[in-house]
C-alpha cells in the first residue's frame, strides 16, 4: 500500500502537534510546518498527497501558500483551517486546491476524514484506515 505524506501547517504548536499525532495514528506519514515559509520549503522537497493548512498565520498566509502551489504547477489538495470571521479570506484562495474548509475549534475526526477524502480524490491507492478508531472506508 502506498504511504501518503501529509503536510500540516499551523503556527499554533499544540494544534499542529495534535493533528500530526492523530494522522500518524491513522496510518499517514505526516510532517509539520510552523509557518508559510517552512511549508513552502518542505513542498519544494517532498511530494505531499494533501496539505492541512491554517489560513491565518504571521508572514506568508495559508492563501499565499496555496497561490505558490498553483504558480509552481502543483495540484495538492488542501484542508483549510480557519477561525470564525475569516471565511471571506477564502474568496482569494485558488478553488482548484480547496478540498475542505474546517472551522476552529474542529472535531479531529473531521480532519482525518477530510485528509482521507483528499487522498481518495487522487485515485492512487486507498488511504489507511485500520490504525484509527474513526470512520471506516466508504464502500
Amino acid at each position: 500500500m502506498k504511504v501518503h505524506n501529509i503536510l500540516v501547517v499551523d503556527d499554533d504548536d499544540s494544534t499542529r502537534a495534535m493533528i500530526l499525532a492523530v494522522l500518524h495514528r491513522a496510518g499517514f506519514a505526516a510532517d509539520g510546518a510552523a509557518s508559510g515559509d517552512e511549508a513552502l520549503s518542505r513542498l519544494e522537497t517532498t511530494d505531499y498527497s494533501a496539505v492541512v493548512l491554517d489560513v491565518v498565520m504571521p508572514g506568508i498566509s495559508g492563501i499565499e501558500v496555496m497561490r505558490q502551489l498553483v504558480s509552481r504547477g502543483r495540484h495538492t489538495k488542501c484542508v483549510v483551517l480557519m477561525t470564525a470571521g475569516t471565511e471571506s479570506i477564502l474568496d482569494d484562495a485558488p478553488s482548484a486546491l480547496l478540498h475542505t474548509k474546517l472551522r476552529k475549534p474542529f472535531n479531529i475526526d473531521d480532519v482525518v476524514e477530510a485528509v482521507r477524502g483528499c487522498v481518495e480524490s487522487l485515485g492512487i491507492g486507498e488511504p489507511p484506515f485500520n490504525n484509527y478508531p474513526g470512520k471506516q472506508p466508504r464502500k
